[in-house]
């Protein structure tokens, strides 16, 4: 699932393969804050994520969003109205 997520984030992000590592911080490879919302857009409805606000402060790396889709793939199931759903 890793290398999944990986490949989403550098097809969202338009980013070339192999030029993001586990330890890429996000504000590095995101131009503003519409690209944001647009991978967390992709990682919600690929992998059914909801993402929480006060989490996403919190996720600042390319591991760390890894782990976070990880952990939370299909919870938007389970959405809760704190989510960032509206994007």
């Amino acid at each position: 699932m890793r290398k999944d997520i990986i490949n989403t984030i550098q097809e969202t992000l338009y980013i070339q393969d192999g030029t993001i590592s586990g330890d890429t911080n996000i504000e590095d490879i995101t131009q503003n804050s519409m690209d944001l919302v647009e991978l967390i857009s992709v990682l919600r409805s690929k992998y059914n994520v909801s993402v929480q606000p006060q989490e996403l402060d919190q996720v600042t790396t390319i591991d760390e969003i890894v782990a976070y889709v990880e952990d939370h793939a299909g919870d938007a199931a389970e959405k809760d109205d704190n989510s960032l759903d509206a994007f």
